[in-house]
């Protein structure tokens, strides 16, 4: 099952993942018990703790039932994307696939840029891939369930995780921080910087949370300004999305 959670470290946005993984959790447990299965895909929020400050993961629901088992509970140190320090990306399966997982195969596959040099502009997705690998055998299909080997994941990656350099890796309370304003014309958005900001991705997403551009800069000074160049936008509400090494930011938009 591919999930894509509402966006967003307001409370609102919040309150609409949590709403929505409680309503499927108890959906799943109504209608497939004791069936083999996965939810997997963005679900932008982290699982041992939440990207809005003060609040527990809207998926704890399934960290605290012994019939799920959350592959990437031992990721959180590292990074699913291109623009937020932490994971956003999960695999959750049930107790019943977990005996064709092969313990400790979930990763994040940063090293795709290996192979795709160009994903590292966002041009393919801003998410990194993650992956897990299963085994189907029939003697593992007759085997009863593995006993919480998710919690026991090895975690392989090809790059130094930002918490083993020291680095801050959840930090909610950087969030949202007023350090933009920006302008919205015909063909361009013209941003403003409050302060001297490095590492800069500027990322407009539509009401459907589906990605119209992203753009990169390496720094922009106090002061200055930096006009983005957009594609024709139709009417209706989006999100300019920044992340910067201040945090992340979000100046919602309407298009007349």
């Amino acid at each position: 099952m591919i999930i894509h959670a509402k966006s967003g470290a307001d409370l609102s946005s919040y309150d609409r993942r949590l709403q929505g993984a409680t309503t499927l959790k108890a959906a799943l447990d109504k209608d497939k018990p004791g069936q083999p299965f996965i939810l997997l895909g963005d679900f932008n929020d982290h699982v041992t703790s939440s990207i809005t400050k003060g609040k527990t993961s809207p998926y704890d629901c399934f960290m605290q039932d012994p019939n799920y088992y959350v592959l990437t509970r031992d990721l959180s140190n590292l990074r699913s994307t291109l623009d937020y320090p932490g994971v956003i990306d999960q695999q959750i399966i049930s107790k019943e696939l977990n005996k064709y997982y092969k313990a400790g195969s979930v990763k994040i596959r940063t090293d795709i840029t290996s192979v795709v040099p160009d994903f590292k502009n966002g041009h393919t997705s801003d998410h990194y891939p993650v992956s897990s690998i299963f085994v189907f055998s029939r003697e593992r299909a007759e085997a009863p369930p593995l006993q919480a080997t998710a919690s026991k994941a090895v975690v392989i990656t090809t790059t130094k995780s930002r918490a083993a350099a020291g680095e801050e890796i959840d930090a909610p309370q950087r969030l949202q921080q007023r350090i933009f304003t920006a302008s919205v014309t015909t063909g361009s958005i013209l941003v403003r910087a409050a302060t001297k900001s490095r590492n800069i991705q500027f990322i407009v997403y539509n009401k459907r949370q589906h990605k119209v551009l992203s753009v990169h800069r390496k720094y922009i000074l106090k002061g200055d300004s930096f006009r983005i160049r957009t594609p024709k936008l139709y009417k209706g509400d989006y999100n300019l999305v920044i992340f910067s090494d201040h945090g992340k930011q979000v100046l919602p938009f309407s298009v007349k």
